[in-house]
């Protein structure tokens, strides 16, 4: 292994063991992360009874409290977009429009816009892949080919 990957490894593990140490602070919550390769294995926290500690009382939740406090990255992002949206509709709601759309209005408004945002990104969508398929082909877009 080259001295670069080294040093590289050694400052992934040292921001890694820095961002879960500010976790727990900032979060004020019990964390715990163990890495391991084939060479080396470190967690933190560093003191392997808090690790154990941890893992026994992680183990001693029953199944459902477990899943309860399980987030995997997908579930985070979908929660995120959820809570969003409900702020968001909760500050419309806040809000006295007087003289202009009502909440209902509105948040039919917001749906149109939304789906027209998600036809305008399926058709990019589309035409990056036909563009890419014309590379593929071989041919350059510009019909000169034909006979």
């Amino acid at each position: 292994m080259g001295i670069s990957k080294k040093c590289f490894e050694k400052k992934s593990k040292f921001g890694l063991k820095k961002k879960i140490e500010d976790l727990s602070i900032l979060c004020g919550v019990e964390a715990l992360m163990v890495c391991f390769d084939s060479s080396d294995t470190f967690s933190w926290p560093e003191d392997p009874e808090s690790c154990l500690s941890l893992i026994q009382k992680y183990r001693s939740f029953n199944e459902e409290k477990r899943m309860k406090k399980t987030l995997d990255l997908s579930s985070f992002f979908k929660g995120n977009i959820e809570k969003s949206k409900t702020e968001e509709i909760q500050k419309l709601e806040d809000v006295e429009i007087e003289g202009h759309l009502s909440i209902d209005e509105l948040k039919r408004l917001l749906y149109e816009v939304d789906s027209a945002r998600i036809a305008v990104e399926d058709r990019i969508r589309f035409l990056n892949t036909t563009e890419d398929e014309v590379e593929i082909l071989g041919g350059s877009g510009s019909g000169s080919d034909r006979g």
